[in-house]
């Protein structure tokens, strides 16, 4: 164990009780035969930092055994949350999209992947926290960016509209090594960037990286999966979700892609790039059309919630965004 004064005090201990604590171990403390607290420190400040002290074994030695309720608590603090910007999809994704996950959002052409990936981009943009973005279909447009930006409800922390689109980085990605050239060095990066700063708190969130966007990834592993080079594509295809979820995991940040769909009209729609890719990601949605511009999404699979739940949703010019459910669709 290291030496007590090795230990992150706090402001429990001054400096010159750090000074004395140096030639003490944590097993010494712990014995109290041979050193005791209040021999070296003051009555007020031996019991503060014989508070702190219990504190820190249970952080880094013994933790406390812990209740599910007291476990779901200290998740709900810990677990930063981004909401989409659409109320009904946070509902079904139980608040929002959660840092540390995969998620994929998969469904036809014009059901509206892209239009809720960038808003969930832009709402977490101007949190003021970092998207990078990796757009196969050139997407992204600014200003639809900025048409989402202010339908967004106000707020002291809203960031201004310029902040936003800086804090959302565009990668325009060619193929599917293009793509993990990229994901490594926003990794790498962004790993770099936090050692530079020190450990920050959890509210401090500012200008961290929150997000990343894959849009899409069936756009880059069709070519590949159709050419007829099978087995590299499926290497490829399980290179790409290891590493978006090891990104996902190391930074605390969501990994958010889209996909296509692939069957018939007996079978039905489902995600495409088949089995191997279909474990990937931890949460998936899939997004239906409806007629006009009205949407439903249905979740597929989830970590944290039993699947089969739906969403309504119609896409506006300033985003996805709630609507009321169908007569008969519950």
């Amino acid at each position: 164990m290291p030496r007590a004064g090795q230990l992150d005090w706090g402001s429990d201990v001054d400096a010159a009780g750090l000074a004395l604590l140096q030639d003490v171990s944590v097993e010494e403390i712990l014995l109290r035969g041979k050193f005791d607290l209040e021999h070296i420190l003051s009555a007020t400040a031996s019991a503060q930092a014989d508070k702190r002290f219990q504190q820190l074994l249970q952080q880094h030695v013994a933790p406390r055994v812990q209740n599910g309720a007291q476990v779901m608590l200290q998740l709900q603090q810990q677990v930063n949350i981004l909401p989409t910007g659409c109320s009904s999809l946070d509902d079904l994704l139980k608040g929002g999209l959660r840092e540390g996950h995969m998620i994929e959002l998969t469904g036809e052409p014009a059901s509206g992947k892209s239009q809720a990936c960038l808003l969930a981009a832009v709402t977490t943009a101007a949190r003021g926290e970092r998207v990078e973005w990796l757009d196969t279909s050139t997407f992204f447009n600014a200003h639809h960016a900025a048409a989402f930006y202010h339908a967004l409800p106000a707020s002291p922390h809203k960031l201004p509209l310029e902040a936003c689109l800086d804090a959302i980085r565009v990668h325009p990605v060619q193929d599917a090594l293009d793509a993990l050239s990229i994901l490594e060095a926003v990794m790498l990066q962004e790993q770099e960037s936090r050692a530079a700063r020190g450990p920050q708190p959890r509210q401090g969130r500012v200008g961290r990286l929150s997000l990343i966007v894959v849009d899409s990834v069936s756009a880059l592993m069709g070519p590949v999966l159709g050419s007829g080079q099978y087995g590299y594509g499926q290497a490829l295809l399980t290179s790409l979700g290891h590493t978006l979820k090891q990104a996902a995991t190391s930074l605390s940040v969501v990994c958010l892609n889209t996909n296509g769909v692939v069957g018939g009209r007996q079978s039905g729609p489902r995600p495409a790039l088949g089995e191997t890719w279909r474990v990937q990601p931890q949460i998936r949605l899939q997004l239906h059309r409806e007629e006009g511009q009205r949407r439903w999404a249905t979740l597929l699979a989830s970590t944290i919630s039993p699947s089969g739940g739906r969403a309504w949703f119609q896409l506006t010019p300033t985003g996805p965004q709630t609507c009321a459910v169908p007569s008969g669709s519950l």
